[in-house]
């Protein structure tokens, strides 16, 4: 008899071959003694001494019909020539399901024929739930060619060797690393001894990795199906689970003092855009025509969000408004019909800026000395009143100039692929750029745009300020183990039988887990929200530093509600008032 090898080569030929391992499909897994014990069938049946089945569910019944009217043997009895007790210790073996892959294992024992299994077969550890015989024996020689059944990344130069290949990123963390021991679960759960999945992979520095330390893993809802595709599960970043580590040094955390600058931030004011009608510049002789016009910027936009001015920029969107569109917000115009030349416009704009930045309404509503520009003012603008653009505008800082989107996109991009003139689009950046450079403000650092916080003889950018805050630092770790046990998931629930006196004993209907239903009808009211202590000492210490530093304006009356240190009344009642959010966490309940 030749080898192993050869004995698969040859496997479709003439050659004999002693069989003590076959395979089977589980058909009842209904042990009634719970011992593990199942009956399986081989699907394919044994040509000489049994026909052909391809309905392993069905068979069974037929068989047992038949064993029954001719009495040959009773479902798991002893002669059941379909009974198969488990090749591993009853602790180790997992019980297959009704219709998933077993390997039956025959062997004598001095006159008698033992018959076991082990099993179940799964293709892949996204089917856990139940992997049929037909899907179940994929991996193995008689199943579709050990196709992969996860999506692999091929290692560069070698697409044919791929040892520490590793499922896709959407994936990763949902199976067991290959360097732990684990045991996957039924319904989407395992338990994981060790954290390899963790350490160095051929994508990462490093610096993006943490060393080994001891870790146990016990894992709820791991991932996300996929419906589509089963092997191209998702993570699930919120599961439910409990995680014991041991590391070999304690970490540290102290508090330092550093200078911290932020943003003097507050909303944008006043919007001011220029336009160039980019279709007459195309034409032929060039046309110089377009417009300037001021916004006072609405408060919020749909998201309820400020326009903030650190954040405004050229590109920033501000369309869509609680208030309705931008254009309700205008406040005046000043066109520009065939100008002699861009450098001309330029001179209006610079004008026009300079009068709003000082404020000078008087000239703002005065028209402009050339034929070719007009003002015009919109309804909320009254001319013949003190309801002036000024007052419309109301603060007239902080205000952002730029040019609008098409300006831009003409300005910092290429052609794009619907030119709307005989004009060269060259010709035409090359005059938009020098409307560009020519639009300035004084103290305002970049030229046809920028924002100018306050007026002229203030700052024209936001102002930083720097202020020493309290942050946690890394300390020197300790030289000393620091164990660490974990659990999370949306609502936590640490149960005593001990604890009675407060709410009832709470009484399981079992002691196989707790149904969903239990925990919302029962368990929840007999638990109490668990308390967070550094909220609980914030409390107490206002209240303390109150009533050590309070007075009264008169014997008999009530107290003055500012103590000596700046404590005030208000400031405990808000403390109070919040307590059921800040001091409660009623997602982690104790009894």
């Amino acid at each position: 008899m030749g080898t192993g090898f050869e004995n698969k080569k040859n496997a479709g030929s003439d050659i004999v071959r002693h069989k003590f391992i076959t395979y089977g499909t589980c058909v009842n897994n209904s042990d009634p003694k719970r011992a593990g014990r199942i009956r399986a069938i081989a699907p394919e049946g044994e040509n000489l001494t049994k026909t052909k089945c391809d309905d392993p569910i069905t068979c069974i019944k037929t068989y047992d019909e038949l064993a029954a009217k001719n009495g040959t043997y009773k479902p798991w009895d002893v002669g059941d020539p379909y009974l198969f007790a488990p090749f591993l210790p009853l602790s180790l073996h997992v019980l297959p399901k009704v219709g998933e892959g077993v390997k039956l294992v025959s062997w004598e024992s001095e006159k008698n024929l033992n018959q076991e299994y082990i099993g179940p077969l799964v293709s892949q550890p996204g089917a856990i739930e139940l992997d049929g015989y037909h899907s179940g024996k994929a991996n193995t020689a008689a199943g579709v060619g050990n196709k992969p059944t996860m999506p692999y990344a091929v290692p560069v130069g070698n697409p044919q060797i791929n040892p520490k290949s590793t499922p896709l990123a959407a994936g990763k963390g949902s199976f067991i690393n290959p360097d732990d021991v684990g045991v996957y679960g039924r319904y989407n759960t395992d338990i994981i001894l060790g954290m390899s999945e963790n350490t160095i992979s051929e994508d990462e520095t490093p610096d993006d990795t943490e060393e080994t330390y001891p870790q146990i893993l016990i894992r709820s809802g791991k991932l996300i199906k996929n419906n589509k595709v089963s092997s191209r599960p998702t993570a699930n970043n919120k599961l439910t689970f409990i995680q014991l580590n041991t590391f070999p040094q304690t970490l540290t955390r102290v508090e330092v003092e550093v200078d911290v600058t932020t943003s003097e931030d507050i909303p944008l004011n006043v919007l001011i855009e220029y336009e160039m009608d980019r279709g007459l510049l195309c034409a032929l002789p060039m046309n110089f025509t377009g417009s300037i016009k001021i916004y006072k910027m609405p408060p919020t936009d749909n998201n309820g969000q400020a326009p903030m001015c650190a954040a405004f920029g050229n590109s920033t969107n501000v369309g869509g408004v609680t208030s309705g569109p931008l254009d309700k917000q205008l406040g005046m115009t000043m066109t520009f019909t065939s100008a002699p030349s861009i450098e001309d416009i330029a001179r209006q704009i610079n004008s026009l800026i300079s009068n709003i930045d000082r404020e000078e309404w008087s000239k703002v509503l005065k028209q402009p000395s050339v034929s070719w520009a007009v003002k015009t003012f919109s309804n909320s603008v009254d001319l013949n009143n003190q309801n002036n653009l000024g007052a419309f505008l109301g603060n007239t800082h902080p205000l952002y100039i730029r040019p609008n989107s098409t300006l831009l996109e003409t300005m910092d991009e290429g052609a794009p692929s619907m030119w709307p003139g005989p004009g060269t689009f060259d010709s035409v950046k090359s005059q938009v750029i020098i409307l560009r450079d020519n639009i300035s403000l004084d103290g305002v650092n970049t030229k046809g745009s920028g924002l100018a916080f306050e007026g002229p003889d203030g700052s024209r950018e936001v102002k930083k300020q720097t202020k020493k805050v309290k942050e946690m630092k890394p300390g020197t770790p300790k030289n000393e183990q620091q164990g660490i046990i974990t659990a999370g998931a949306e609502k936590i629930y640490l149960l005593s039988y001990n604890t009675t006196d407060l709410n009832g004993p709470i009484t399981l209907n079992g002691n196989y887990g707790i149904p969903q239903a239990k925990f919302i009808d029962d368990i929840e009211g007999k638990t109490n929200s668990l308390v967070r202590g550094e909220k609980l000492i914030e409390l107490l210490i206002k209240m303390a530093s109150f009533q050590a530093n309070h007075t009264h304006s008169c014997p008999g009356v009530a107290s003055c509600p500012t103590a000596h240190d700046g404590t005030t009344t208000s400031d405990i009642d808000k403390l109070i008032k919040e307590a059921g959010e800040t001091i409660l966490n009623k997602n982690i309940r104790i009894n």
